[in-house]
């Protein structure tokens, strides 16, 4: 499967490969997405949800700069940000019904300014557990599009 991304370092729209080593057509930085949340990047990248970065957690818990869940950093790209929220929503309807995992966008302030983070709710779960409701998330993403 393969995604357009927005590269971090030069911030120019280029393409990723899953399972192949990935280097940015521009300015040649390495592009990684951590398997925890790989499937779902790619998959909101090809739905128009353009993300700037991803973390799939840490299992040393959550440190300056670390955190102890999966989450996916969306652009600054108020297009994307809706289409995230419709997306967030309509899949939380179908989770409440069921008392599972939900995901919700926040908006959080970083180093390099606010930042609006895609999230799972319940942050306390193990993290295989969490990298397992990602991939959920992003198989309803696949079928709503």
């Amino acid at each position: 499967m393969e995604c357009f991304l927005i590269c971090d370092n030069c911030q120019k729209k280029t393409i990723y490969i899953k399972g192949f080593q990935n280097k940015c057509t521009f300015c040649k930085k390495e592009i990684q997405i951590e398997k925890g949340v790989e499937e779902l990047v790619i998959v909101l990248n090809n739905v128009d949800v353009i993300t700037s970065s991803s973390c799939a957690g840490h299992y040393d818990g959550f440190d300056i700069g670390k955190r102890s869940y999966p989450c996916v950093v969306l652009s600054s790209d108020k297009k994307s940000y809706i289409k995230a929220m419709e997306i967030i929503g309509k899949y939380n309807k179908t989770r409440k019904k069921k008392d599972e995992l939900c995901w919700t966008i926040r908006h959080e302030r970083t180093l390099l300014g606010w930042k609006r983070f895609v999230l799972p709710e319940e942050r306390d779960r193990s993290l295989g557990e969490l990298h397992e409701e990602a991939l959920l998330l992003a198989e309803y993403v696949k079928r709503l599009f």
